[in-house]
């Protein structure tokens, strides 16, 4: 299954500290790619992810920018290559 996953736009994934979205994104895009899934991680700079990563923007950016970078990042994957499913955890909820 194709997946994309869309992480936290004001710290990079998983988030230092390991709490938060960041670390939600991180856990689950982790699992899933280590379960065989074919998973896009969208974050910022700096993340740390096994599978794809995709990371448009600077953490330091301004944070709207930020959230509309990476729905941005993932709207064009997604019309190139479809995903099954996106999990967005966005502050802003892009995809919604």
């Amino acid at each position: 299954m194709r997946i994309g996953i869309l992480g936290d736009a004001s710290s990079p994934t998983p988030t230092p500290g390991g709490h938060g979205l960041g670390k939600m994104a991180s856990v689950i895009a982790e699992r899933l790619h280590q379960a065989g899934h074919d998973v896009t991680l969208f974050a910022t700079r700096g993340s740390r992810f096994s599978g794809e990563l995709v990371m448009p923007i600077d953490p330091s950016a301004n944070y709207v920018k930020g959230e509309n970078a990476l729905a941005h990042a993932a709207y064009k994957a997604h019309r190139e290559q479809p995903f099954d499913v996106f999990l967005d955890n966005s502050h802003a909820h892009a995809l919604s």
